[in-house]
């Protein structure tokens, strides 16, 4: 028994031994194959070297266990100038991250014509291809070769000298943009443009910056930026943009909890009263004035007609009431202040509840004093 777990362990491991030498192998090949990419062109032996820039790719061994990066495949081009530069980038970031999947420049040119599907770059794949039928190859014998002659029929025409004359107008100011935005922009520009002065970008960037936030940034006692260095310009600018929208915010909250702290004049005197409606077919005799009770009687609310309040006279500086829109009084001591027409809701309410229990004490008086006149009736002659 022991013999043959001695024999099954030692098995185990000779297929262990086994599958890593398998897996040194496949990994010696891949690392031959990515080497090879930086040759010349197996397909074109006899093709000399393109004069442009060449990219020499130094073989750094990868850690046993790597794996290959997927990245995204560029977007489709129709060919218009304003997405020329960012279809090259993004073909130029595929090659750079999966360089093991091309054997050489010519199948990297193929894989990039066939994203160019539609409008002007279908046209130029078309005259391309052509070419390729009729010669037996294509007319770029490397990948920059093919990269400057995109950027000369697909890229914007003079950059440096149209960004340079943007930079001369009004047209590059923040205006209504926010800092980032214009940071952004303007730095875009600056590349474009060419410009490498330090000292000369910052004068441009303070020319089209926010005035308030310039005035800011260049009045700071401590930590200031430097007048030569553009970067310290744009953080500066970004962090006042950012706290001078930081405290706009507190001031609003500020604001609003200040009023909502302020009670309503109407609120200070009158008290809102429940609603109960009693019986309307209740009659109601006479008028009485208001008469102090303690009882909580059951109350009757008429409806209240509405009444448009007059206009106020253009003379601010006058002293106006705010009951009935006159002159030459304030609202405490305006005369139609007992005027129902002239009462807000609450002091109708309080006034209808007053004039309700004062009816109804009277009409218990009126009824504690019928029954007094009855009492002596109910005693009869044999009671003498």
């Amino acid at each position: 028994m022991a013999t043959e777990t001695y024999d099954r362990l030692e098995q185990l491991e000779n297929d262990i031994r086994e599958i890593n030498q398998s897996l040194n192998r496949l990994l010696l090949q891949n690392e031959d194959r990515d080497a090879a990419n930086v040759l010349p062109s197996v397909s074109n032996p006899e093709v000399p070297s393109s004069p442009m820039r060449e990219v020499h790719r130094e073989h750094i061994p990868k850690p046993e266990g790597a794996r290959h990066i997927k990245p995204a495949t560029p977007s489709d081009f129709s060919g218009d100038r304003t997405k020329g530069r960012a279809f090259l980038n993004s073909c130029e970031l595929y090659l750079a991250l999966a360089p093991h999947q091309f054997a050489d420049d010519h199948a990297k040119i193929m894989w990039a014509l066939s994203f160019m599907k539609s409008g002007r770059a279908a046209r130029f794949v078309d005259r391309q291809m052509r070419e390729y039928q009729t010669v037996g190859s294509l007319s770029y014998v490397s990948w920059t070769e093919f990269a400057a002659d995109f950027i000369a029929d697909f890229c914007p025409k003079n950059e440096v000298q149209t960004s340079r004359t943007e930079l001369e107008t009004l047209k590059y100011y923040q205006g209504s943009r926010t800092v980032d935005e214009y940071v952004d922009d303007f730095r875009e520009l600056v590349e474009l443009a060419r410009y490498f002065e330090g000292a000369h970008i910052v004068l441009k960037f303070r020319q089209g910056l926010n005035p308030q936030i310039q005035d800011h940034v260049a009045c700071l006692t401590t930590g200031r930026p430097s007048d030569e260095v553009p970067k310290q310009w744009y953080s500066a600018a970004i962090l006042c943009d950012e706290n001078r929208i930081a405290n706009e915010a507190f001031r609003a909250s500020s604001r609003t909890t200040k009023q909502a702290e302020i009670p309503s004049s109407s609120g200070s005197v009158f008290r809102r009263l429940p609603t109960r409606v009693a019986n309307p077919s209740t009659p109601i005799s006479r008028y009485t004035p208001p008469i102090a009770s303690t009882s909580n009687p059951t109350r009757y609310v008429p409806p209240i007609p509405s009444i448009s309040m007059p206009v106020r006279p253009k003379d601010t500086t006058a002293v106006v009431c705010f009951r009935c829109g006159q002159p030459g009084h304030t609202r405490p001591d305006c005369p139609k202040r007992f005027d129902v027409r002239y009462m807000d809701l609450e002091e109708r309410q309080g006034f209808a509840q007053e004039e309700f229990v004062a009816l109804d004490v009277l009409e218990t008086a009126e009824r504690a004093e019928e029954d007094n006149e009855r009492a002596p009736e109910d005693f009869g002659p044999d009671n003498e």
